[in-house]
Protein backbone atom coordinates (compact mmCIF):
# COMPACT_ATOMS: atom_id res chain seq x y z
CA UNK A 1 0.00 0.00 0.00
CA UNK A 2 1.50 3.50 -1.47
CA UNK A 3 1.95 5.30 2.12
CA UNK A 4 0.90 8.83 2.32
CA UNK A 5 2.71 10.38 5.42
CA UNK A 6 6.03 9.16 6.81
CA UNK A 7 6.20 10.57 9.91
CA UNK A 8 10.21 11.71 9.51
CA UNK A 9 8.71 15.48 9.31
CA UNK A 10 6.66 15.33 13.14
CA UNK A 11 8.99 17.25 14.37
CA UNK A 12 9.79 20.15 11.51
CA UNK A 13 12.38 18.87 9.30
CA UNK A 14 12.21 17.76 5.93
CA UNK A 15 14.52 16.50 3.54
CA UNK A 16 16.29 18.12 0.03
CA UNK A 17 16.49 15.56 -2.96
CA UNK A 18 20.14 14.22 -1.89
CA UNK A 19 18.54 13.48 1.05
CA UNK A 20 20.32 16.40 3.56
CA UNK A 21 17.74 17.13 6.33
CA UNK A 22 16.82 21.05 6.76
CA UNK A 23 14.03 22.74 8.53
CA UNK A 24 10.57 23.13 7.48
CA UNK A 25 11.45 27.10 7.44
CA UNK A 26 14.42 26.85 5.19
CA UNK A 27 14.69 28.99 2.68
CA UNK A 28 14.27 26.57 -0.53
CA UNK A 29 11.28 24.83 1.72
CA UNK A 30 9.61 28.25 1.59
CA UNK A 31 10.40 28.89 -1.99
CA UNK A 32 9.13 25.34 -2.99
CA UNK A 33 6.01 25.64 -0.66
CA UNK A 34 4.91 28.53 -2.40
CA UNK A 35 5.96 27.48 -6.02
CA UNK A 36 3.35 25.01 -5.36
CA UNK A 37 0.75 27.42 -4.39
CA UNK A 38 1.66 28.91 -7.60
CA UNK A 39 0.97 25.53 -9.57
CA UNK A 40 -2.14 24.53 -7.96
CA UNK A 41 -4.14 27.65 -8.81
CA UNK A 42 -2.43 27.29 -12.47
CA UNK A 43 -4.60 24.01 -12.24
CA UNK A 44 -7.64 25.68 -11.12
CA UNK A 45 -7.60 28.12 -14.05
CA UNK A 46 -6.14 25.10 -16.35
CA UNK A 47 -9.57 23.26 -15.14
CA UNK A 48 -11.76 26.13 -16.62
CA UNK A 49 -9.48 27.71 -19.71
CA UNK A 50 -10.39 27.48 -23.29
CA UNK A 51 -7.95 25.32 -24.82
CA UNK A 52 -5.60 27.09 -26.31
CA UNK A 53 -5.02 28.71 -22.63
CA UNK A 54 -5.01 25.41 -21.06
CA UNK A 55 -1.97 24.08 -23.38
CA UNK A 56 -0.07 27.21 -22.33
CA UNK A 57 -0.98 27.04 -18.47
CA UNK A 58 0.10 22.89 -18.84
CA UNK A 59 3.13 23.72 -20.27
CA UNK A 60 4.13 26.29 -17.38
CA UNK A 61 3.11 23.92 -14.59
CA UNK A 62 5.82 21.23 -16.18
CA UNK A 63 7.88 24.09 -16.08
CA UNK A 64 7.54 24.86 -12.56
CA UNK A 65 7.96 21.08 -11.35
CA UNK A 66 11.56 21.00 -13.17
CA UNK A 67 12.24 24.65 -11.07
CA UNK A 68 10.90 23.30 -7.84
CA UNK A 69 13.31 19.64 -8.47
CA UNK A 70 16.28 22.13 -9.07
CA UNK A 71 15.23 24.02 -5.76
CA UNK A 72 15.16 21.23 -3.78
CA UNK A 73 18.92 19.98 -5.17
CA UNK A 74 19.96 22.69 -2.48
CA UNK A 75 22.73 23.87 -5.21
CA UNK A 76 23.20 27.71 -6.90
CA UNK A 77 24.41 25.63 -10.05
CA UNK A 78 22.81 26.51 -13.61
CA UNK A 79 18.74 25.46 -13.59
CA UNK A 80 16.84 24.61 -17.16
CA UNK A 81 14.25 27.65 -16.82
CA UNK A 82 15.18 30.54 -19.51
CA UNK A 83 14.08 33.97 -18.46
CA UNK A 84 14.31 34.83 -21.79
CA UNK A 85 12.03 32.24 -22.72
CA UNK A 86 9.59 33.42 -20.58
CA UNK A 87 10.01 37.56 -21.86
CA UNK A 88 9.60 35.98 -25.61
CA UNK A 89 6.00 34.36 -24.15
CA UNK A 90 4.94 37.37 -22.54
CA UNK A 91 5.88 39.63 -25.86
CA UNK A 92 3.69 36.85 -27.73
CA UNK A 93 0.52 37.62 -26.06
CA UNK A 94 0.91 41.01 -25.98
CA UNK A 95 1.34 40.98 -29.62
CA UNK A 96 -1.41 38.84 -29.71
CA UNK A 97 -4.13 40.46 -27.32
CA UNK A 98 -5.35 44.24 -26.39
CA UNK A 99 -3.57 45.39 -22.92
CA UNK A 100 -4.17 48.20 -21.26
CA UNK A 101 -2.45 50.16 -18.90
CA UNK A 102 -4.30 50.34 -15.97
CA UNK A 103 -5.27 48.55 -12.64
CA UNK A 104 -6.81 44.89 -13.44
CA UNK A 105 -9.79 43.85 -11.10
CA UNK A 106 -10.45 39.80 -10.96
CA UNK A 107 -13.43 38.04 -11.33
CA UNK A 108 -14.76 38.92 -14.51
CA UNK A 109 -14.18 34.93 -15.12
CA UNK A 110 -12.87 32.16 -13.82
CA UNK A 111 -10.30 31.24 -15.59
CA UNK A 112 -8.39 34.70 -15.46
CA UNK A 113 -9.16 35.24 -11.68
CA UNK A 114 -7.70 31.94 -11.15
CA UNK A 115 -4.67 33.23 -12.83
CA UNK A 116 -4.60 36.26 -10.82
CA UNK A 117 -4.16 34.07 -7.75
CA UNK A 118 -1.54 32.53 -9.46
CA UNK A 119 -0.66 35.51 -10.06
CA UNK A 120 0.01 36.74 -6.58
CA UNK A 121 1.51 33.45 -5.28
CA UNK A 122 4.20 33.93 -8.10
CA UNK A 123 4.95 37.54 -6.83
CA UNK A 124 5.03 36.18 -3.21
CA UNK A 125 7.43 33.62 -4.48
CA UNK A 126 9.95 36.49 -5.80
CA UNK A 127 9.92 37.67 -2.23
CA UNK A 128 10.66 34.39 -0.47
CA UNK A 129 13.09 33.22 -3.40
CA UNK A 130 15.23 36.28 -2.19
CA UNK A 131 16.63 34.72 0.64
CA UNK A 132 17.70 32.07 -1.41
CA UNK A 133 19.34 33.91 -4.05
CA UNK A 134 21.50 36.06 -1.21
CA UNK A 135 22.29 32.51 0.28
CA UNK A 136 23.67 30.80 -2.79
CA UNK A 137 20.92 28.48 -2.95
CA UNK A 138 20.02 29.26 -6.17
CA UNK A 139 20.98 30.47 -9.05
CA UNK A 140 20.48 34.65 -10.56
CA UNK A 141 19.26 33.02 -13.48
CA UNK A 142 16.49 30.90 -11.86
CA UNK A 143 16.04 33.94 -9.56
CA UNK A 144 15.60 36.16 -12.92
CA UNK A 145 12.99 33.68 -14.02
CA UNK A 146 11.12 33.97 -11.02
CA UNK A 147 11.30 37.43 -11.72
CA UNK A 148 9.43 37.73 -14.63
CA UNK A 149 7.17 34.36 -14.31
CA UNK A 150 4.38 36.66 -12.38
CA UNK A 151 4.60 38.51 -15.55
CA UNK A 152 4.35 35.94 -17.45
CA UNK A 153 1.25 34.61 -15.26
CA UNK A 154 -0.61 37.92 -15.90
CA UNK A 155 -0.18 38.26 -19.58
CA UNK A 156 -1.69 34.80 -19.54
CA UNK A 157 -4.60 36.08 -16.97
CA UNK A 158 -5.29 38.79 -19.97
CA UNK A 159 -5.25 36.18 -22.70
CA UNK A 160 -7.43 34.04 -20.68
CA UNK A 161 -10.04 36.94 -20.75
CA UNK A 162 -10.14 37.65 -23.95
CA UNK A 163 -10.10 34.11 -25.14
CA UNK A 164 -13.18 33.60 -22.89
CA UNK A 165 -15.15 36.76 -23.90
CA UNK A 166 -14.02 35.47 -27.32
CA UNK A 167 -15.99 31.92 -26.55
CA UNK A 168 -18.99 33.98 -25.09
CA UNK A 169 -19.59 36.30 -27.85
CA UNK A 170 -19.45 33.07 -30.33
CA UNK A 171 -21.36 31.00 -28.24
CA UNK A 172 -24.10 33.98 -28.21
CA UNK A 173 -23.84 34.83 -32.27
CA UNK A 174 -24.35 31.33 -33.07
CA UNK A 175 -27.76 30.51 -30.23
CA UNK A 176 -28.87 33.62 -32.18
CA UNK A 177 -28.32 32.35 -35.37
CA UNK A 178 -30.19 29.13 -34.76
CA UNK A 179 -32.94 30.28 -32.61
CA UNK A 180 -33.20 32.53 -36.33
CA UNK A 181 -32.91 29.60 -38.04
CA UNK A 182 -35.40 27.76 -36.52
CA UNK A 183 -38.06 30.04 -36.04
CA UNK A 184 -38.10 31.96 -39.54
CA UNK A 185 -36.59 29.16 -41.68
CA UNK A 186 -36.49 29.03 -46.05
CA UNK A 187 -39.43 27.01 -45.60
CA UNK A 188 -41.37 29.33 -42.83
CA UNK A 189 -40.62 32.34 -45.28
CA UNK A 190 -42.33 30.81 -48.01
CA UNK A 191 -45.10 30.39 -46.36
CA UNK A 192 -45.80 33.86 -45.53
CA UNK A 193 -44.70 34.63 -49.05
CA UNK A 194 -47.85 32.69 -50.21
CA UNK A 195 -49.77 34.60 -47.61
CA UNK A 196 -48.64 37.67 -49.43
CA UNK A 197 -49.71 36.40 -52.73
CA UNK A 198 -53.13 35.60 -51.35
CA UNK A 199 -53.95 38.96 -50.36
CA UNK A 200 -52.50 40.40 -53.37
CA UNK A 201 -54.58 38.08 -55.59
CA UNK A 202 -57.60 39.70 -53.53
CA UNK A 203 -56.73 42.84 -53.91
CA UNK A 204 -55.82 42.43 -57.52
CA UNK A 205 -52.56 44.31 -57.63
CA UNK A 206 -49.60 41.84 -58.53
CA UNK A 207 -46.48 42.63 -55.84
CA UNK A 208 -43.09 41.72 -55.05
CA UNK A 209 -42.85 40.51 -52.00
CA UNK A 210 -39.53 39.65 -49.52
CA UNK A 211 -38.61 38.19 -46.15
CA UNK A 212 -35.12 38.88 -44.59
CA UNK A 213 -33.96 37.37 -41.24
CA UNK A 214 -32.88 39.79 -38.51
CA UNK A 215 -29.47 40.56 -39.97
CA UNK A 216 -31.72 41.94 -43.34
CA UNK A 217 -30.40 39.10 -45.45
CA UNK A 218 -32.95 37.84 -47.65
CA UNK A 219 -34.43 34.75 -47.31
CA UNK A 220 -37.12 34.41 -49.29
CA UNK A 221 -38.62 36.62 -52.25
CA UNK A 222 -41.10 36.49 -55.25
CA UNK A 223 -42.25 38.59 -57.68
CA UNK A 224 -45.84 38.06 -59.42
CA UNK A 225 -46.38 38.40 -63.07
CA UNK A 226 -47.26 42.10 -63.87
CA UNK A 227 -45.40 43.60 -61.02
CA UNK A 228 -43.58 46.93 -62.10
CA UNK A 229 -39.88 46.29 -62.06
CA UNK A 230 -39.08 49.34 -59.50
CA UNK A 231 -40.90 47.03 -57.01
CA UNK A 232 -38.24 44.33 -57.54
CA UNK A 233 -35.66 46.10 -55.65
CA UNK A 234 -37.93 48.33 -53.44
CA UNK A 235 -39.49 44.93 -51.75
CA UNK A 236 -36.20 43.70 -50.06
CA UNK A 237 -34.69 47.16 -49.42
CA UNK A 238 -38.19 47.85 -47.59
CA UNK A 239 -37.43 44.50 -45.12
CA UNK A 240 -34.11 45.49 -44.51
CA UNK A 241 -35.00 49.36 -43.62
CA UNK A 242 -37.50 47.92 -41.38
CA UNK A 243 -34.39 45.69 -39.52
CA UNK A 244 -31.79 48.60 -39.61
CA UNK A 245 -34.30 50.60 -37.95
CA UNK A 246 -36.52 48.58 -36.24
CA UNK A 247 -39.37 49.79 -36.97
CA UNK A 248 -41.83 49.54 -39.77
CA UNK A 249 -41.25 51.44 -42.88
CA UNK A 250 -44.33 53.23 -42.18
CA UNK A 251 -43.31 54.74 -38.41
CA UNK A 252 -40.37 56.01 -40.44
CA UNK A 253 -41.96 57.46 -43.04
CA UNK A 254 -43.65 60.04 -40.10
CA UNK A 255 -40.58 60.26 -38.69
CA UNK A 256 -38.11 61.64 -41.36
CA UNK A 257 -40.58 64.58 -41.90
CA UNK A 258 -38.87 67.93 -41.90
CA UNK A 259 -38.59 69.00 -37.88
CA UNK A 260 -38.57 65.26 -36.77
CA UNK A 261 -35.89 63.45 -35.62
CA UNK A 262 -34.80 61.17 -38.38
CA UNK A 263 -35.19 63.77 -41.01
CA UNK A 264 -32.70 63.57 -43.48
CA UNK A 265 -32.64 59.72 -43.19
CA UNK A 266 -35.24 59.92 -46.24
CA UNK A 267 -31.93 61.06 -48.38
CA UNK A 268 -30.08 57.45 -47.77
CA UNK A 269 -30.00 55.59 -51.00
CA UNK A 270 -30.14 52.46 -48.88
CA UNK A 271 -33.47 53.02 -46.71
CA UNK A 272 -37.16 52.96 -47.87
CA UNK A 273 -39.08 55.23 -45.94
CA UNK A 274 -42.48 54.77 -46.93
CA UNK A 275 -45.14 52.21 -46.20
CA UNK A 276 -44.63 47.82 -46.79
CA UNK A 277 -41.89 47.11 -44.35
CA UNK A 278 -42.87 45.54 -41.19
CA UNK A 279 -41.03 43.61 -38.14
CA UNK A 280 -41.62 40.09 -37.52
CA UNK A 281 -41.03 38.99 -33.82
CA UNK A 282 -41.30 36.42 -31.45
CA UNK A 283 -42.00 37.83 -28.36
CA UNK A 284 -40.06 41.25 -27.82
CA UNK A 285 -37.45 39.63 -30.03
CA UNK A 286 -36.97 41.36 -33.80
CA UNK A 287 -36.63 37.43 -36.20
CA UNK A 288 -37.10 39.58 -39.13
CA UNK A 289 -39.17 41.76 -41.90
CA UNK A 290 -41.33 41.37 -44.38
CA UNK A 291 -41.27 44.11 -47.72
CA UNK A 292 -43.70 44.55 -50.43
CA UNK A 293 -43.56 46.74 -53.05
CA UNK A 294 -46.13 47.24 -56.31
CA UNK A 295 -49.42 49.20 -55.47
CA UNK A 296 -49.95 52.23 -53.42
CA UNK A 297 -48.93 52.65 -50.24
CA UNK A 298 -51.83 50.95 -48.33
CA UNK A 299 -52.00 48.24 -50.51
CA UNK A 300 -48.50 47.45 -50.06
CA UNK A 301 -49.17 47.44 -45.90
CA UNK A 302 -52.17 45.21 -46.49
CA UNK A 303 -50.03 42.67 -47.95
CA UNK A 304 -47.14 43.01 -45.09
CA UNK A 305 -49.84 43.19 -42.24
CA UNK A 306 -51.42 39.65 -44.25
CA UNK A 307 -47.83 38.16 -43.86
CA UNK A 308 -47.12 39.31 -40.59
CA UNK A 309 -50.85 37.85 -39.64
CA UNK A 310 -49.77 34.49 -41.07
CA UNK A 311 -46.55 34.40 -39.11
CA UNK A 312 -48.47 35.62 -35.64
CA UNK A 313 -50.64 32.47 -36.24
Amino acid sequence: MVRIYTKRGDLGETSLYDGTKVRKDDPRIILNGTLDEVTCALGIARSKAPSKVSNWIAELQAELIEVMAYIARGKADKGKVSSTELERRIDHLISEYPFYNKFVLPGDDETSAALHLARAFARRAERVGLKSLESNLIGEETYRYLNRLSDYIYALAVSAYWESAIRKITKLVVTKMNKGISGLDAQRARELINEGRRKAQEIGVPMAMAVCDSYGFLIAFERMEGVLQVSLGLAPKKASTAIKLKMSTEALSRLVQPGKDLYGLQNDPELVVFGGGLLLKDGAEIVGAVGVSGGSVEQDVSVAEAMVRAWER
